[in-house]
């Protein structure tokens, strides 16, 4: 019976894989720095890569822009930040729709109201005990 889940999964993994020659030419353009060690990567690698390029791709230079303003920025956090950021989205995306749905409006808010208001809500908070921000955070959870 393992035997069989075994080959399964070695079968299953072989078709998810993406052989590069597969890929579209711009995709390849685009993931050109991979291309050596392609057929080395887990078949979800190789579909997040794949899919990043596609969406690369379809932005405008603007968009792109930004993305690598925030790639450089991502690039000079400490791994312990990463991780860290990498769990909150984890934890996002396990959110409910409805949840999801609100943290964005919510934010999106935040983001309208003027630069003086927002630091006064940081400050506002960075000064709250480490209790009342627990209370604060687990609440806002629970919303």
């Amino acid at each position: 019976m393992t035997r069989l889940l075994y080959l399964l999964l070695i079968f299953a993994t072989s078709v998810l894989a993406e052989d590069w020659s597969s890929l579209p030419a711009d995709v390849q353009q685009t993931l050109a720095a991979f291309e050596q060690d392609w057929s080395h990567f887990e078949p979800n690698k190789q579909t997040a890569l794949s899919k990043g390029a596609q969406r690369w791709l379809t932005m405008d230079a603007t968009k792109q822009q930004k993305v690598l303003q925030r790639f450089k920025k991502w690039q000079k956090f400490s791994p312990e930040k990463r991780a860290k950021l990498r769990q909150k989205m984890q934890d996002f995306r396990q959110l409910s729709p409805e949840k999801r749905r609100q943290m964005k409006q919510n934010m999106h808010r935040f983001k309208k109201l003027p630069k003086a208001r927002k630091q006064q809500l940081r400050e506002k908070f960075q000064h709250l005990s480490p209790r009342k921000k627990q209370q604060l955070r687990k609440q806002f959870k629970r919303h």
